[in-house]
């Protein structure tokens, strides 16, 4: 449902390796500007990166901000 939703407004999905086959981008890519993630917090953050909460989708989508 979250790729699809992002996918609809432009955006590119990819999802960590190990979790399912069809990976775009390694986690370690420079190129990726937002991740989504939930509990528990990552070990490692990048600083060029905005973490946001699966509900952050929902809710720019329906501010009309995506």
């Amino acid at each position: 449902m979250f790729a699809f939703a992002i996918r609809a407004c432009g955006g590119d999905v990819s999802w960590d390796k190990t979790m399912c086959a069809g990976a775009s981008y390694d986690v370690s890519d420079q190129s990726i500007t937002h991740q989504l993630i939930d509990r528990p917090k990552l070990h490692e953050m990048a600083v060029n990166r905005v973490y946001v909460q699966p509900q952050w989708i929902f809710d720019s989508i329906n501010a009309r901000k995506l």
